[in-house]
């Protein structure tokens, strides 16, 4: 060990002495230095777990450019752990995170490191166990780490989220990939995708985008894990499909109704060996789950052989009608279809006419008196649960409102204007006062209105805002500016954040600065990540602060967390206050315990123009 120790001192000092000496050549290809790149790489292994690569071979890799984003195996003796900052070290195994930053070397044929070290960045213990003790790695480890090769700034290092697969004489053996079927069909009717084909299908879409049309695919079901509750909640299920004789290779029917689009009505009416043929659109989901799009938006075309069955109980979903012409308007089932078809935030080539039945009118009379122009909810008649946002439209003949009165829950209306599915999960107009509402209630003329009776006054607060729910998705709206075209995300699952973590006072930056602070406010409990949720709980009067780096904020949209049968959407009560640059959403509640939970996945904020 005093050898060994002796080898790391002698190696930290010479690297010190050559960054000292300004025209002592750097003792490795300098990144982005064309001149000092490799023309052609010499490697001594091939990244897998029977041929290693060498830290040699991984940091050539990387100055060369010729890293990817796959997972690669990589061999070494660790030569320090920890990084050093303040004058103390920190990323050291045993914390409550359970990772650790260390550096490994490859080792010459007396044991002992020879050239330059490799970081790996916060990795995890053997096969992704937490580090637990502060012991649990140390200098002179020998070690084969699985992990991501990348250029992080000038710093060669295996990304966060490694694992160890070797730890001295503890060896995990990889598991071998589960192998699929051969893929077979179209995703036609008469061809259906199998499950091998479909997970190739949208493998190739990319991560997290939506088919641009509807297909069918068919296969066995593995596994019903839907719940009695979700069913008499929302009537649609959940199970993994997989092709005869391949059960490790799976593709989830997420959310999907029964025979012809109605609501299943027991968990039994889908069993474990049933065949089955879905239709509609898929998505790889976050690039590792293949499944429909949930909310309803496909159905089980076949049940053993069964197809256009009735399946007892009622539709969750009108039936589709109309081509969105003045003489054959959309209903909202159509019209949410059509920008489903069109594909998130794709605005439709001209404008179309929607029809519906006002479920819900948030507009304020700040919002009247500056802009005139409304936000409110369309329905189909007896179907609550699908809505159209009439977003920021304007009145008859595209004339400005003059009261919030002047559209009413049960309203029948006709809006025109150019649509979109906004983020992927809000069909709406797309705003600006570049739709209005063609028809209420059968009149066309504004002369031929009645008159609305006289509005309370009510404060003119344009920092209040309105709150929106459509399923899993939370909108909030600054009723006093209009919303311009930039819009930033974040994705609260891709952050690294450690299961059951405390969110207290945790901010997040977005790309953009702006930042998002979590807050116990004046609840009891204290918001956490979950990593089953893949995002933040939020407990009653629980607080998140979206503050921008000087933009005025015009929207923000929460995706939210659904488990069984429940929309984890927060409280009825909950509030919501903007100032410029400032949004404060309070899951607000009488007392400082039961209500509902808001489990905040991904945030996405629109600036004001």
């Amino acid at each position: 060990m005093k050898k060994l120790l002796k080898s790391i001192l002698f190696v930290a000092l010479s690297v010190f002495t050559l960054s000292s000496c300004e025209d002592v050549p750097a003792p490795y290809p300098t990144p982005g230095a064309e001149s000092n790149k490799p023309t052609e790489l010499t490697l001594t292994g091939d990244g897998s777990w029977a041929n290693p690569y060498t830290v040699a071979d991984a940091l050539g890799l990387i100055r060369n450019g010729q890293n990817s984003s796959e997972e690669v195996y990589i061999k070494g003796i660790i030569t320090s752990v920890g990084i050093e900052k303040d004058g103390a070290l920190t990323d050291l195994p045993g914390s409550s995170y359970g990772n650790a930053t260390y550096f490994i070397s490859d080792v010459d044929e007396a044991g002992e490191p020879k050239g330059a070290p490799l970081e790996v960045y916060r990795g995890k213990g053997l096969d992704g166990e937490k580090m637990g003790t502060s012991d649990y790695i140390k200098v002179g480890d020998e070690v084969i780490v699985c992990g991501v090769l990348t250029m992080f700034g000038s710093t060669p290092e295996v990304t966060q989220g490694s694992k160890l697969m070797k730890l001295n004489d503890t060896v995990i053996e990889p598991k071998e990939p589960a192998q699929p079927g051969t893929p077979e069909g179209d995703g036609s009717k008469d061809n259906p995708f199998n499950v091998a084909a479909v997970i190739n299908y949208v493998q190739e879409l990319g991560a997290d985008v939506t088919s641009s049309k509807e297909v069918y695919v068919k296969g066995v079901v593995k596994e019903n894990t839907t719940t009695e509750s979700t069913i008499s909640q929302y009537g649609n299920m959940t199970f993994t499909m997989i092709d005869p004789g391949f059960e490790d290779v799976v593709f989830t029917a997420f959310q999907v109704y029964g025979l012809n689009g109605k609501k299943f009505t027991s968990v039994s009416d889908i069993k474990a060996g049933d065949d089955v043929i879905i239709y509609g659109n898929v998505v790889n989901y976050k690039g590792n789950t293949p499944e429909t799009t949930g909310k309803g938006s496909a159905y089980v075309y076949s049940l053993n052989g069964k197809t256009g069955g009735d399946t007892p109980g009622p539709q969750d979903t009108a039936e589709p009608e109309g081509d969105g012409s003045l003489d054959n308007p959309f209903n909202v089932a159509a019209v949410i279809n059509y920008v489903q078809g069109l594909g998130a935030d794709v605005t439709s080539p001209n404008e179309v006419y929607v029809k519906g039945i006002v479920k819900e009118n948030n507009t304020t009379k700040s919002t009247i008196d500056k802009y005139g122009n409304m936000n409110f909810n369309m329905i189909d008649k007896g179907f609550d649960d699908n809505v159209f946002q009439a977003y920021q439209v304007y009145g008859l003949e595209g004339q400005k409102f003059t009261s919030p009165n002047d559209i009413k829950v049960g309203d029948e209306v006709i809006v025109y204007g150019k649509v979109v599915n906004y983020k992927g999960n809000t069909p709406e107009t797309t705003g600006k006062g570049s739709a209005y509402v063609y028809s209420i209630n059968g009149i066309t003329d504004p002369g031929d209105l009645p008159e609305n009776p006289d509005t309370p006054e009510e404060p003119d607060n344009p920092s209040d805002g309105g709150i929106s729910v459509n399923g899993t998705t939370v909108t909030l709206t600054n009723d006093a500016v209009t919303a311009g075209n930039t819009t930033t995300d974040i994705d609260l699952g891709a952050q690294g954040y450690e299961n059951e973590k405390n969110m207290d006072g945790v901010s997040v930056s977005m790309s953009d600065g702006t930042v998002i602070t979590f807050s116990k406010g004046s609840g009891s409990t204290t918001p956490k990540y979950y990593n089953g949720t893949k995002g933040v709980r939020m407990y009653p009067n629980n607080t998140v602060t979206i503050k921008s780096t000087g933009k005025d904020i015009a929207k923000v949209v929460l995706e939210c967390d659904s488990y069984q049968g429940t929309d984890y959407v927060g409280n009825d009560t909950k509030t919501v206050s903007f100032n410029g640059d400032t949004v404060v959403l309070t899951n607000a509640h009488s007392v400082n315990s039961g209500g509902v939970q808001l489990r905040v996945k991904t945030i996405s904020v629109t600036y004001a123009e």
